[in-house]
């Protein structure tokens, strides 16, 4: 429920890109991931190191707790042309919002695929869908989980 209601704002956010996106719906899946990798559900992850290792110029012992912070890593400019836009025909690799390696959500390619789905059908059956005029239209919070916690759309048939 969270991805697909993060894909459904971040279209809606960027109607450009949503426009893409009906015209080519093979770009869905895409849109999932650029969701994921642009705004990053897990904000932090932690490990410990198994051995002492030497990280830019700090020393860290073994059994140290080190934090990932993901969000960063998904907006690294050394690794993401323009990290702060969003865009749906993106095509420099994954990004970490499911984690990797050993690390990876055993759910990622379910949860792509549902929200992939999901956010196609609402989109064919209420393409007039927009924010809510009423009421502020979204809400995002929570650390070191993000989330939407409010998402409040009008249709218009």
């Amino acid at each position: 429920g969270d991805i697909f209601g993060l894909v459904t704002w971040a279209l809606l956010l960027h109607p450009e890109q949503a426009m893409r996106v009906a015209a080519n719906p093979n770009l869905m899946r895409r849109a999932v991931d650029e969701t994921l990798r642009w705004s990053t559900l897990a904000g932090i992850t932690t490990r410990q190191t198994k051995k002492t290792v030497s990280l830019c110029s700090a020393t860290l012992p073994e059994g140290t707790l080190v934090g990932a912070l993901l969000r960063a890593a998904n907006h690294d400019e050394k690794r993401w042309h323009a990290p702060e836009e969003f865009d749906v025909e993106r095509r420099e690799g994954m990004h970490l919002a499911f984690g990797s390696g050993p690390h990876v959500c055993p759910g990622a390619w379910l949860a792509r695929t549902f929200s992939a789905t999901a956010v196609t059908r609402l989109l064919e059956r209420m393409p007039q869908l927009q924010f809510s005029r009423h009421v502020p239209p979204y809400e995002i919070d929570g650390w070191p989980t993000r989330r939407l916690s409010n998402l409040w759309l009008e249709w218009r048939s």
